[in-house]
C-alpha cells in the first residue's frame, strides 16, 4: 500500500481542522402554545412574548431563556408579527413561532421567524 503524499496529506488534514474551528449554523428553535406574556417596553420599544410551551432547540444565546423577540417592531413584518400575536392572544388560540436562530433585538432572546395560527 502506498503512503499518501505528504505535503497534500498535510493540506487535506489542515483544510478539515479549519473547518472544524468554524461555527456551525446557529440551530432555530420552535414552540406551539397559547400566549402566556405579550409585552412592550416603553424605554426602548422591546416587543416580547412569552408562549405557555416548551421551545425546542434554543439557541445558545437564548439558552436560559423562553421568550421570543420580535426583530423589529417598526417594520412591515414585525407590525405583522404582532398583529397576530395580538389576534391569537384575544381569541384564545395558540400559535406556533419558529425563531431565526439569532438573538439580535435582544442580546438572550431569540429573534421571532414565523409566527403562524389557525
Amino acid at each position: 500500500m502506498a503512503l499518501p503524499d505528504t505535503r497534500r496529506f498535510r493540506t487535506c488534514v489542515a483544510f478539515l481542522l479549519a473547518l472544524s474551528l468554524l461555527p456551525g449554523a446557529a440551530s432555530a428553535s420552535s414552540v406551539t402554545g397559547t400566549i402566556k406574556d405579550l409585552s412592550v417596553r416603553a424605554t426602548d420599544g422591546v416587543h416580547y412574548v412569552v408562549i405557555n410551551g416548551t421551545p425546542t432547540q434554543r439557541p445558545t444565546c437564548a439558552a436560559n431563556t423562553t421568550y421570543y423577540m420580535i426583530k423589529d417592531e417598526t417594520s412591515d413584518t414585525g407590525k405583522a408579527q404582532l398583529a397576530m400575536l395580538l389576534s391569537a392572544y384575544m381569541a384564545g388560540k395558540p400559535v406556533w413561532i419558529e425563531g431565526t436562530g439569532a438573538c439580535t433585538r435582544w442580546g438572550d432572546g431569540e429573534d421571532v421567524g414565523t409566527v403562524s395560527f389557525h
